[in-house]
C-alpha cells in the first residue's frame, strides 16, 4: 500500500518541479527580452544624448565664431568710425595720408595695399601711402593701366573677371590675390585703393570694409579739395593766379607790423601796363586778358620766393618785398622791366603781341615813409611820375622820411 502511494506521488512532484522549472524559464525569458528591449532604448538613448551633445557643440561652435565675427566687425566699425572723425579733421592731404598708413594696418591685418592720387594732369596716378609688404613696385601708372580706373568701379568684379590683370598689380597676381577699389567723389575720379591678398584669397567681409574705406577717404579729400578752391578763391585773382587786393592789404599790414618790430626795411613796386587800354581797344578784350596773365607768370619768375606778388586792380600790379633796401628793390624793379619788354604774348587770331612796356613806381620803408601802411600811396605817387616822363621806366618815390632805423637794413636775398 505504501509502495503505491510512493509511486503516485513522486510523479506528482516531477510535475510541479516541471511546472515551476517552466515558469522560471518563462520568467526569466521574459525579464530577458524586457532587459534586451531597455538596453535597445538605453544605447538609442545614448545615441540620441550623443547626437545631441554633437548638434549642441556644432551650435556653440557657430555661436561662438559668429560672436567672433561679430567682435571683429564691431571693433572694425568703431576703427572705421575713428579714422572716419580723423579724416574729416585733416587739414591737409599729408594728414590723410598719415591716418589712412595708420589705420590700414589694423582694418586689414592679413592684407597690403597702399593708395595711389590722381596726378595733376589727370592721365593717371601716383603711389601716396601703404601699409604691409606690397609686392606691386609701381610708383605711378596710367590711368589705362587699372581696369578699375577704366570703368570707375571695383575690379575685379566676379569670377570671371579674375583672369584679368591690371598692369599696375604684382607680376606674379592672380586670381582673388588683388582687389582695386577707385576713390570717386562727386562723380570724380581721385586714385585707387589697392590691396593684395596676405593669403590665398581676401578674409570674409574685407571687401564691404574696402568700399566703406574708400568712400571715407574719397570724401576727405574731396573735402579737403573744395575748400582749397574756396580759399583759393577768397585769395587768388581767377584771371592770373596771382594773390588778389585782399590778401595783399592782408600781407601788407602783417608784414609792416613784423618790419616795425624787427627794424627791417620793406620796399614795394606798383607795376602798370603802358597803353593797356590802347591794346584792349585794338586787339580785343581777350588779348587784354592774355597780357595780364602772361606778365603774371612773368612776375612769379622773376621776384624772390620770399617776395609777395599779386594783381592790385586791373592792369595794375603790386611786389611786396620784405627786407629788400632801396638798392635791391631797383635791382629787382629793372629786372621786372627787362622780362616785361621780352614778352610775346599770343593772342587769338592774330600774331604775338611784342613792344609790351610797363611802367614802375617804388618806395621803401624807413627811407621814403616811415610805416609799411604808407608804402603804396608813395608807390602810386612814383608810378604816376613814371608814366609822366614817358613810361617804361622806374621811378624811386621822391619822399624821404625823418625816421631813423632801428636796425641794419636788409640786403637782397
Amino acid at each position: 500500500m505504501l509502495a503505491a502511494e510512493t509511486h503516485v506521488v513522486v510523479p506528482d512532484l516531477v510535475l510541479a518541479s516541471g511546472i515551476v522549472i517552466a515558469l522560471l524559464i518563462a520568467l526569466v525569458a521574459g525579464i530577458w527580452l524586457r532587459s534586451r528591449r531597455l538596453f535597445g532604448k538605453l544605447i538609442a538613448l545614448e545615441a540620441e544624448r550623443a547626437d545631441h551633445a554633437r548638434q549642441l557643440q556644432d551650435t556653440n561652435a557657430r555661436l561662438t565664431s559668429s560672436l567672433k565675427a561679430a567682435e571683429i566687425r564691431t571693433k572694425e566699425i568703431a576703427l572705421l568710425t575713428e579714422l572716419s572723425g580723423l579724416l574729416q579733421s585733416c587739414q591737409k592731404p599729408d594728414e590723410v595720408f598719415a591716418a589712412v598708413e595708420t589705420y590700414a594696418g589694423f582694418l586689414f591685418p592679413e592684407e597690403a595695399g597702399a593708395l595711389y592720387l590722381m596726378n595733376d594732369a589727370r592721365d593717371g596716378v601716383t603711389r601716396g601711402p601703404r601699409w604691409g609688404e606690397v609686392a606691386a613696385t609701381s610708383q605711378a601708372f596710367a590711368l589705362e593701366d587699372c581696369w578699375a580706373l577704366r570703368r570707375g568701379t571695383k575690379f575685379p568684379v566676379s569670377e570671371a573677371s579674375q583672369g584679368l590683370v591690371c598692369g599696375h598689380a604684382c607680376c606674379e597676381a592672380g586670381a582673388g590675390t588683388y582687389v582695386c577699389e577707385p576713390l570717386v567723389a562727386q562723380n570724380t575720379l581721385l586714385g585707387v585703393l589697392y590691396r593684395e591678398a596676405g593669403n590665398a584669397c581676401f578674409a570674409d567681409g574685407t571687401d564691404q570694409l574696402a568700399t566703406m574705406l574708400a568712400e571715407q577717404i574719397s570724401l576727405a579729400l574731396a573735402n579737403l579739395q573744395l575748400r582749397e578752391q574756396l580759399r583759393s578763391q577768397a585769395i587768388r585773382d581767377q584771371l592770373t593766379g596771382l594773390y588778389n587786393r585782399r590778401f595783399l592789404e592782408d600781407a601788407l599790414a602783417r608784414e609792416s607790423g613784423r618790419a616795425m618790430r624787427t627794424g627791417e626795411t620793406m620796399a614795394l613796386l606798383i607795376i602798370d601796363v603802358d597803353h593797356f587800354k590802347k591794346i584792349n581797344d585794338t586787339f580785343g578784350h581777350e588779348s587784354g586778358d592774355a597780357v595780364l596773365r602772361e606778365l603774371g607768370a612773368v612776375l612769379e619768375k622773376t621776384i624772390r620766393k620770399t617776395d609777395i606778388v599779386g594783381r592790385f586792380g586791373g592792369e595794375e600790379f603790386l611786389v611786396l618785398m620784405p627786407g629788400a633796401d632801396i638798392d635791391a628793390a631797383m635791382s629787382r624793379a629793372n629786372a621786372v622791366l627787362d622780362a616785361v619788354r621780352a614778352m610775346h604774348v599770343d593772342i587769338p587770331n592774330g600774331a604775338p603781341l611784342r613792344n609790351i612796356t610797363a611802367s614802375i613806381g617804388l618806395a621803401v620803408t624807413p627811407l621814403h615813409v616811415p610805416k609799411g601802411d604808407m608804402l603804396v600811396a608813395a608807390a602810386d605817387t612814383a608810378l604816376y611820375q613814371a608814366k609822366g616822363q614817358g613810361r617804361n621806366r622806374v621811378v624811386e618815390s621822391d619822399r624821404r622820411s625823418l625816421m631813423v632805423p632801428l636796425a641794419k637794413t636788409g640786403t637782397d636775398g
